[in-house]
């Protein structure tokens, strides 16, 4: 029961307890519904059963709060992962950093020094130069994802970037 309510208290990871025929079974399951647990699920149990019940949890990789959607991109933050139109593309760290703030920001057009402050560090300061430079690697990335489509990521003159919702 102290472990169910620590990860309650803890996080947003839902407990799912397992329940055998025995009454004491019964008892520890009840208490653990009352701790906060989600779940309950016959022991023992294989993997389809297990899917389902993380399923009717609502906890599917689609659900989490961590994937960005913008478009034809998708985002995912725990993962340091991104697609377009379904297909997979290999960003370096600052510029997954990029793309993550223009999606969350789109399509609001985001100013170089945004950019700056989000894919800097304390120890480093990133000129106009390189932000251009991120720009376009990633520019170039994600048009490969999508061969004939029009560019996602649009630059205004004078004003920063943007994703553009093609």
């Amino acid at each position: 029961l102290r472990f169910v309510r620590a990860i309650v208290a803890w996080s947003d990871i839902p407990v799912i307890i397992g329940l055998t025929d025995d009454e004491e079974s019964h008892q520890r399951a009840f208490h653990g519904l009352e701790a906060g647990a989600r779940g309950l699920l016959g022991l023992p149990f294989d993997t389809e059963q297990l899917t389902s019940a993380i399923r009717h949890l609502g906890l599917t990789r689609t659900a989490s709060a961590a994937i960005l959607h913008y478009g034809s991109i998708d985002v995912d933050l725990q993962a340091h992962e991104v697609q377009v139109s379904g297909t997979a593309v290999r960003l370096s760290p600052r510029e997954l950093a990029l793309v993550a703030y223009l999606l969350a920001e789109a399509p609001r057009v985001v100013s170089a020094v945004e950019i700056a402050a989000v894919i800097g560090t304390d120890h480093q300061e990133v000129s106009p130069i390189r932000i251009r430079k991120y720009v376009q690697n990633v520019r170039r990335k994600l048009s490969e994802a999508r061969p004939g489509q029009p560019a996602v990521l649009e630059t205004v003159r004078g004003l920063g970037y943007r994703l553009v919702d093609n």
